[in-house]
Parts: structure tokens; sequence; C-alpha cells
């Protein structure tokens, strides 16, 4: 949306106009077309002010026009403006139906803004009952529960990403220049990672070479948890685990491993990531990695990267995140799917 001129830039026109400069002069200063200062300077010569028309004008849509647009954006929010309108089909005094931005105008006077979607994983009615039933029974933990538990979880970088976030300021049909556009490429190669954070302090960045197996998540567990959680918590038994319910966390052989241990694990409700607070360390990993200068562009560049942003997060963030975990159920609880 094209900002409108302030009121001094319009004045400032209408001098650079009198001290002969053309109109396109004057519409390229202000990045403004020539038909738009030519309406400005007529309506200063009719008007006698270059104040907007619209200034002071009583507003036409009455509030029960209001009510029935907030029902029907109520009823489907992702209806865009410019059908909106024509499903509401109110009309000016001319006979015209109102524009698209009187809609979005009525609509942010009422907070209600147009943003993109969340993403989150599809759930069926029983996966939001086990969620809910997991929620209540933590909902009165407080921080000597949450300090105990190692929050865990593989990510995978990928050495060419495109996840959206890159903006670029540019003119109008110019989105195809080689400085516009961000070359993506299907898959590709990428690292795959481990990791866990708890309260006062976070594993290792653990490079894996290979797909995550029962197997090899089992020698995970031995040769990197473990020596951390016996330097973080010493017994066994005062520290729990938290991973998903991915097969390799799973298999038999895991579940054997850690009954042998004693190593007590967080139950995890199904198709949950919005709950695991190192989902966001992997999200703020990735842009920090993603923004680097000059961008990795092997996999070993790749995976020295991730690994130092890795040993440069603050503690203080997982220290959020994790402190936050009672705000994550008390929103579950109150989330109507």
């Amino acid at each position: 949306m094209v900002r409108q001129m302030t009121f001094a830039e319009r004045w400032r026109a209408i001098g650079m106009l009198d001290a002969g400069m053309s109109l396109r002069a004057v519409g390229r200063h202000f990045d403004r077309s020539h038909t738009t200062i030519a309406r400005l300077l007529k309506k200063t010569a009719t008007t006698g002010t270059v104040a907007h028309a619209g200034v002071g004008v009583r507003r036409q849509i009455t509030p029960r026009a209001d009510r029935r647009l907030f029902r029907m954006v109520r009823g489907n929010p992702t209806l865009p403006a410019t059908l909106l309108r024509l499903m509401w089909g109110e009309r000016s005094r001319r006979g015209n139906i109102l524009s698209s931005g009187t809609i979005r105008n009525r609509l942010r006077e009422q907070g209600l803004r147009s943003r993109r979607m969340r993403k989150c994983p599809r759930l069926t009615p029983a996966h939001v009952a086990r969620r809910e039933q997991w929620a209540m029974q933590r909902v009165h933990w407080r921080l000597q529960h949450w300090r105990r538990i190692i929050f865990t979880d593989e990510s995978r970088f990928r050495l060419f990403r495109n996840d959206g976030r890159i903006r670029v300021w540019r003119v109008p049909r110019q989105e195809m220049l080689q400085q516009h556009v961000q070359p993506t490429q299907q898959q590709g190669p990428s690292v795959h990672v481990w990791a866990g954070i708890t309260l006062t302090g976070r594993t290792e960045l653990v490079v894996l070479n290979r797909n995550v197996t029962g197997e090899r998540y089992a020698e995970l567990l031995q040769a990197h948890l473990l020596p951390f959680a016996t330097r973080t918590f010493g017994d066994v038994g005062e520290w729990m685990l938290q991973d998903d319910n991915a097969p390799s966390h799973r298999a038999a052989v895991v579940m054997q491993l850690k009954d042998h241990l004693g190593i007590r694990t967080l139950r995890w409700p199904s198709r949950s990531p919005d709950m695991n607070p190192i989902e966001h360390v992997w999200d703020y990993l990735k842009r920090q990695v993603q923004q680097r200068e000059p961008p990795p562009q092997t996999l070993r560049e790749l995976e020295d990267t991730v690994v130092a942003v890795w040993q440069q997060i603050p503690q203080d963030f997982f220290r959020w995140l994790i402190l936050g975990m009672p705000r994550r159920i008390s929103d579950l609880l109150n989330t109507r799917y």
C-alpha cells in the first residue's frame, strides 16, 4: 500500500510547481505519478487547501452493517477482503460497493489484521483428548519439576534453505531480478544433529552421520546423554528424559536400555512439538545460521557453523523457554480446537 503524502509534502509539491517545475519532475521527487500531482494542483486551485477530501466526512456504514461484517469474518476468517466486499454488499451514497480498503479499515478498527496462518500437525479428537489429559496432569507443576527435565530432540539443517522469512525492498515488476530472488533447491544435502537442554545447562551438539535407528539412539544416550546428566544432576533418579514418540525413541532396544539404566522418561503426547521448548531453539538456530555472512557453501562449513552458533546461544534463552512451560500448558488447556 502506497503511503499517502503528508500535509507538508503536499504544500511543498505546490510550491515546487509555483517555482516552475514540471508535473513529472515533482512526481519523481515524491515518487508519485504526474497525474497525482495534477489532481493535487487542481484541488488546490478550486478549494484553496491540500487537505484530503475525506477528512471530516460522516461515516456511511451503520452499526448493523458493521455487526454483519464481523459475523461473516468470525464465521470464516480466511475470506479475503476482495471477496468479503462482494458478500457484504454495502454501498456508498453514490451506489458503489464499498472498497476492499474500507473492509480492511473497519476490521483493523476492531483489532483484526490479516496475518499468516500458523502451521501445526493435524490433530484428531483422540490426539486432542490425550494432549489435554497430559496437560491436566502437569498443570500444577512448578519450577522444581521442570528443572529436572532434560528436553532433547533431533533436527535437520539444509545447505540450501528458503523458509519465506527473507524480505527484499523493490519496486513493482522487478521481482525476478537476480538481486531480488533467492535460489532454492529441492531437498538437497543436510546436516542432522541431536542435542538437549535443561534449566541450567545444555548437552553438546551431536552431529549424526547416519539415520537414527533404535541402536543408534541407544548409543547416543549412553555416550552423550548419560555423562551430561551425571555431571548436571548426579544420581540417575534426580532427572527425567523428554524425547518424542519417534519410532527410534520407542524401539525395544532403547526401552530395554532405559529400564536397565533406570532412566525415567517424561510421557509425551503424540503430535505435540509445540509443547517442546527445544523446538524453538531449533528455529532460532536455523535463523542464525541462515543470516551468517558469507553463508555456508559446503556440508562441512554448515556443520561447523551450526556447532559454533549452538555454543554461542546464551543459557538465559534456554532458561526463558523452560520457565515458560506452565504458560504453554495453560494455553493448551485454554485453546479451542
